[in-house]
């Protein structure tokens, strides 16, 4: 096992090497720039999508293609990055690199919103219809069908498949049955025994059951964890600005020795801090856009808004709570590492039921983790050899469960899982990235469609035609100011129809090349706009018509990709307008 482990450390050294960090981080940069600094700029539009997902206002029905909501897409890959590289891989990070190493964390994650937000539009962009009827989308699509390159998908299937028995499986029981044993007395078969159980009750409903348990699981633990660590920054509330200072000033200029900590430079917190911040938030392997890829959503743009909220709540929050709960208790300096470390800063402020709150958090992180990774390993595994491998598939999952429990106690065992891990993770990046720097220009010009960086969106669609004043807001709001409210409700639920069916079934026929229907669809939406008081639309269903009957495809894109983002921007002010004159 001893030479086995020594070839794993060098080839990983190799693989999260220098130039790793630089193609990961510089990929982020590129795309944040591309976008026109989308994690900026559209952040509180992402928070107010997922708010309205959430209430269960989406902007979708049930015919639009996918097999879960976009809350739950966002909570599946929450519960497959908020896991243990939030509790054991920060302070791991810290303990090797110093206070210093979260400050490239968050830096990491800043760019890497942008890196997640690029990955989940490809990936709904270019997803696929199974043969089961079922939505699949990820790099292995993206890769395939937008660049072409069949044999890089291939790869990064491959990587993922092996990749989710590593990090998304083996390396989560492990950590799961260690706590049970140290924290409960709990024997590592029967906790192995009991995780594979759980586990197989859930993924043996496909994504639709790992959705609907994700969707309740993962605020519930977030709350919890979140709320221990903020009680704990508030006992020490005073220390705030000195723990501030002492971590950027380590990121910047290092930390010498102290206590049992051994001291570490520069090179060492930004190795560390972006290496750990990468693992945990998971931007640039593009396994979010395989859970997002199953969402009920239309818009790419959209989904990839609400996904880059994913590595917000992972980094700038949950990093920065187990950060401060090291800082704040001084327990960096005692030269313990991974859970230990975050478990002692816990239970050294807030007493035994800090510990329990980061056994709490093990054990419910590890097993959402193992939740969702399985959807990613399946999905890598039916990308090469077809859906009928499923059920075999789930049972290996659940028998790898059991072994990654029975070696939690071998220490040489569990760094070579997690040396592996991180091998593959970084062999899964690689086609990614190229996908995302391939396609980076789709990317850019999806986003400034439908989030301009001029403003207000023209009124004029890019067309010779010229058609003007397509969705008046103004026309709109001052029309549904003038009812009451029955009224009101009546007119917005026809605008939502509107919007859910008959554009919906318009871009559908447009896909199938199916002119006949189109006609229909465009004279019903021209109806539609009558109804409405809508001038432009009417005239622009018209049009549609018009070039339906003459089986003009190449305009007619041109006209859906215009009206596609107009209409669903109207509906979401509308919609507001709508709930603030409730209140």
């Amino acid at each position: 096992m001893i030479p086995i482990v020594s070839i794993i450390e060098v080839i990983n050294a190799f693989v999260w090497g220098p130039w790793m960090m630089v193609f990961l981080v510089g990929t982020g940069v590129w795309l944040t720039f591309g976008t026109g600094l989308v994690q900026f700029r559209k952040l509180g539009f992402a928070w107010k999508m997922l708010y309205r997902s959430v209430r269960g206002k989406d902007l979708e029905d049930d015919s639009t293609p996918g097999e879960i909501t976009p809350f739950q897409a966002l909570m599946m890959a929450l519960s497959a990055t908020v896991g243990n590289g939030n509790i054991a891989g920060v302070a791991a990070a810290i303990s090797i690199g110093g206070p210093g190493a979260p400050v490239w964390m968050w830096l990491t994650g800043i760019f890497g919103m942008a890196t997640k937000f690029a990955e989940v539009v490809l990936g709904i962009k270019y997803r696929q219809i199974q043969p089961d009827g079922t939505i699949a989308g990820g790099p292995m699509y993206f890769l395939e069908h937008g660049l072409g390159l069949k044999w890089t998908a291939w790869l990064f299937a491959l990587f993922g498949a092996i990749a989710a028995f590593g990090i998304g499986n083996m390396v989560q029981a492990n950590s799961v049955a260690l706590v049970f044993r140290t924290e409960l007395g709990v024997p590592q078969w029967i906790s192995g025994l009991f995780l594979a159980g759980m586990t197989y009750l859930v993924i043996i409903g496909g994504v639709k059951r790992i959705g609907h348990v994700a969707e309740i699981l993962v605020p519930i633990m977030l709350l919890i964890y979140i709320a221990g660590g903020l009680t704990l920054i508030l006992m020490r509330i005073s220390e705030v600005p000195a723990a501030f200072h002492l971590i950027f000033d380590s990121a910047f200029n290092g930390q010498a020795a102290v206590g049992g900590f051994a001291g570490a430079g520069v090179s060492q917190a930004l190795r560390y801090g972006v290496a750990r911040g990468i693992f945990s938030n998971e931007a640039g392997l593009g396994t979010a856009s395989i859970a997002h890829g199953a969402a009920r959503v239309r818009e790419p743009v959209r989904q990839g808004s609400i996904a880059m909220l994913g590595v917000f709540i992972d980094t700038m929050i949950v990093n920065t709570i187990t950060t401060l709960a090291i800082v704040l208790s001084g327990v960096w300096t005692t030269g313990l590492t991974s859970t230990a470390l975050t478990a002692k800063g816990f239970t050294t402020v807030l007493g035994p039921l800090g510990g329990w709150i980061v056994a709490f958090g093990s054990i419910t992180f590890g097993y959402s983790t193992l939740l969702t990774w399985s959807y990613y390993g399946l999905s890598c595994v039916n990308y090469i050899s077809g859906v009928r491998a499923s059920l075999i598939y789930r049972w290996a999952w659940c028998i790898v469960i059991v072994i990654g429990a029975l070696f939690s106690s071998d220490l040489l065992w569990v760094k070579f899982v997690w040396d592996l891990a991180d091998t593959i993770n970084g062999a899964m990046a690689i086609p990614n990235l190229i996908g995302l720097l391939g396609l980076s220009m789709i990317v850019f010009s999806d986003t400034n469609v439908y989030f301009p960086l001029g403003g207000k969106k023209s009124q004029t669609p890019p067309s010779p035609h010229n058609v003007e004043g397509i969705l008046d807001e103004r026309f709109l709001q001052s029309r549904l100011d003038s009812l009451g409210m029955t009224q009101m409700e009546k007119y917005l639920e026809l605008f939502r129809q509107t919007h859910t069916r008959t554009i919906g079934q318009i871009e559908s026929n447009w896909h199938n090349q199916n002119f006949d229907s189109l006609r229909g669809e465009a004279h019903t939406l021209k109806g539609a706009a009558s109804a409405l008081g809508m001038a432009g639309l009417s005239t622009l269903s018209a049009k549609i018509e018009e070039l339906a009957a003459q089986e003009n495809a190449g305009e007619l894109e041109i006209f859906l990709d215009f009206i596609r983002p107009e209409f669903l921007e109207t509906l979401e002010n509308i919609e507001m307008f709508f709930d603030s004159k409730k209140s």
